[in-house]
């Protein structure tokens, strides 16, 4: 299977191009190591959406292990917590 995305160098920095479209993309970085994991999991990505989503929630999960617990509500109650008192005003009358 082709891969999506390619490496290349423009001077220092390193870019990736989508194969399929052409269009390229700074990687915002001088290390070839750096770019080379950058556009390994890229690829990975497009290889395997589903298992990104789940790696994605272990990170989250590690940092934060309220993560999982956490719904919308509580976010729009942290929401509400912050700001000025005009701002907690309109978010109270909104959620």
């Amino acid at each position: 299977m082709k891969t999506k995305y390619t490496l290349f160098r423009r001077g220092e920095m390193f870019y990736m191009q989508d194969s399929a479209t052409g269009k390229q993309t700074s990687l915002r970085t001088k290390d070839e190591t750096e770019a080379v994991s950058l556009l390994e999991a890229r690829n990975a990505a497009q290889r395997q959406p589903v298992l990104n989503l789940h790696l994605a929630r272990a990170y989250l999960t590690a940092s934060d292990p309220a993560f999982v617990e956490r719904t919308w509500g509580v976010v729009m109650e942290q929401m509400q917590s912050r700001g000025k008192e005009s701002s907690r005003e309109r978010y109270e009358s909104v959620f």
